[in-house]
């Protein structure tokens, strides 16, 4: 995501592909200073070491490289100081910083960030997930990362501009520790958010069918995701 306060492009997580794709969509490797991790899945975050490897480059000796701060759930650095040892070129130095959130009695938390603020909310899928939300320039955008039905994404979410919530399931699934169209549009409705963004979808799940259940019970816009879908604010 950009803003107009917004200190260069924020990754909500990292998964394979990411990186390959960010000229596709007219974003420099250089303009990502931020990415923020909901879990540890790899398909949230192998391409961090894709990002981190890219960083070192020789052909970008000389250029300015911008600070990259990471942040994620307790367990984000020694996750990656325990990766193996082709791997570990992600490591802390003056230009990245790896920022683990701390949750206070209520599964919250906050990190400050240039331009923006970052907010989360305990979700319910592996021990250390988490859904973010991110305020910038008087706009606001959720993040569910992997998550089943939870009060506290609602509450992450009230009257938020766009929540994107993962549909990894179908409605004749039981959206345990997942969401489907139905639930992630009663999220959407209960949160007051103005779009819903399906996204994540699992491959025997049709998008189509998930939107339509979702706009049953969701009074907003309903959107599915797709690779460069662009939301204006």
């Amino acid at each position: 995501m950009r803003g107009d306060q917004l200190e260069g492009a924020l990754l909500f997580d990292c998964g394979p592909g990411t990186i390959r794709s960010l000229a596709d969509y007219e974003i420099g490797l250089l303009d990502i200073t931020c990415v923020v991790i909901s879990h540890f899945h790899i398909d949230h975050i192998l391409d961090l070491f894709a990002l981190a490897f890219a960083r070192r480059n020789p052909k970008l000796e000389g250029e300015p490289l911008s600070k990259l701060r990471v942040i994620g759930p307790k367990g984000l650095r020694a996750l990656l100081q325990s990766m193996p040892p082709s791997m570990q070129v992600l490591r802390e130095d003056s230009l990245t910083t790896c920022i683990e959130v701390d949750l206070d009695r209520n599964g919250e938390g906050a990190v400050a960030i240039p331009g923006a603020s970052l907010r989360c909310s305990r979700a319910f899928h592996v021990e250390e997930s988490l859904s973010w939300r991110l305020d910038s320039a008087g706009k606001s955008l959720v993040y569910s990362g992997d998550t089943g039905e939870t009060v506290a994404l609602s509450g992450l979410a009230a009257g938020a501009d766009v929540l994107i919530a993962e549909c990894a399931l179908s409605g004749a699934e039981k959206p345990l520790r997942h969401l489907n169209g139905r639930t992630a549009g009663q999220i959407a409705q209960a949160a007051g958010v103005s779009r819903l963004v399906l996204s994540h979808f699992y491959p025997h799940v049709s998008p189509a069918h998930e939107a339509v259940e979702a706009a049953k019970v969701f009074g907003g816009e309903v959107l599915i995701a797709v690779d460069g879908t662009r939301l204006g604010f």
